[in-house]
């Protein structure tokens, strides 16, 4: 399993060419059939995701192209707030196991 945290700091790098060569890297380690399984995970804020999913327009460079294949089509949305039939459903996992309580009890 990778885990990237804050994904875009590894896919939208200061250097031109590093994130790419990240992006690069994952995708040939997950098609790997030798190195598998394999879990590549990541967090990232919408508006970064935009951006490496946002293909240029015709004619200008393509600076997250690697990133683009690797992410696209691989998003897990994240609601930004729970709905009541969510805080029901926690509360009822929670009495069976006592880390997601845990969570619970300390989560705004």
């Amino acid at each position: 399993m990778v885990w990237l945290n804050e994904a875009q700091h590894y896919l939208l790098t200061a250097s031109d060419d590093l994130g790419e060569r990240i992006a690069a890297g994952l995708r040939t380690l997950l098609h790997n059939p030798d190195r598998g399984p394999v879990l590549v995970l990541g967090t990232i804020w919408p508006g970064y995701w935009t951006t490496l999913t946002t293909s240029p327009a015709d004619g200008k460079p393509d600076p997250h192209a690697q990133a683009r294949l690797l992410v696209t089509g691989h998003d897990l949305p994240v609601p930004d707030t729970f709905t009541s039939t969510d805080l029901r459903a926690l509360a009822d996992r929670a009495s069976e196991d006592p880390r997601l309580a845990y969570a619970a009890e300390r989560a705004e």
